[in-house]
């Protein structure tokens, strides 16, 4: 019983632990040459589009890609295979982009 109960206090513990909010850590835009995009299903086609100028033209005209501003400040929410979900600072709303987009301030 008395285990038991170790168990359980340790694995709560470990629950609080990774659980909280961490600090976040404050990035930049490190170029004017980078895309982002409203959500991950559009930045996939963005990849695979890339070649075709009027295929990106027409996902910037209908809004869900956008040339990025260099210097503008965003939070890392998500990271992966070279791609990452971004927040501006001061906003709630998350796009992505690649990785090399951005640098830590």
């Amino acid at each position: 019983m008395k285990k038991l109960l170790i168990v359980l206090l340790t694995v709560c513990l470990l629950i609080s632990f990774f659980g909280t909010a961490h600090a976040e850590t404050l990035y930049v835009i490190s170029g004017d040459k980078w895309f982002g995009a409203v959500n991950k299903y559009y930045f996939d086609l963005l990849v695979k589009c890339l070649e075709d100028i009027d295929a990106v033209q027409k996902l910037m005209d209908s809004g869900v890609v956008f040339w990025l501003r260099e210097g503008a400040e965003v939070y890392l929410v998500k990271s992966e295979w070279g791609a990452v979900e971004l927040r501006p600072k001061g906003e709630i709303a998350t796009f992505w982009t690649y990785s090399e987009a951005i640098k830590k301030k």
